[in-house]
């Protein structure tokens, strides 16, 4: 899989570091970008013709009353099988300078625009085994979580 790459500034102690960006080569129209725990490996979900995705939707806009499909995007970790023991996340990692943790970074303009990174499969295998209540209760439960 191929993402783009991207090197930060910091504008506090001037460190340059690169980053990847969930910005797909060819647009990403229709897909979802996640990554492991740890940021260094990645998937990509297509959510057009995605089963598990349009079921997770549904349930949660109606378990939660919420219609933002970037927050319910955000909580489809629910629906993924773990990945190397924790869970697929569906956002961005915070951009924080690697040397001084500060928050304020400037984009420069990177030599290798695109980046191969290692990539693994989303399954369903857990969100498949459960019944409609469960997973209401899952969904229901973590968006309260969520909340606080």
């Amino acid at each position: 899989m191929k993402l783009t790459r991207d090197i930060r500034k910091c504008r506090n102690c001037r460190t340059e570091f690169k980053t990847i960006s969930f910005c797909l080569e060819f647009g990403g129209y229709g897909y979802l970008v996640g990554r492991n725990e740890a940021g260094n490996r990645f998937c990509m979900v297509e959510l057009l013709n995605n089963d598990t995705y349009n079921e997770f939707c549904r349930l949660y806009a109606e378990e939660t009353g919420d219609r933002s499909t970037m927050r319910a995007q955000h909580m489809f970790r629910l629906a993924c099988d773990p990945v190397d023991g924790a869970s697929v996340y569906f956002t961005e990692p915070e951009r924080v300078c690697i040397k001084c943790g500060g928050d304020d970074l400037e984009s420069v303009p990177s030599p290798e625009p695109a980046a191969t990174v290692d990539s693994f499969e989303v399954t369903y295998t857990k969100w498949n085994s459960l019944d409609e209540g469960s997973k209401r209760t899952l969904i229901r439960e973590a968006y309260e979580e969520s909340k606080s």
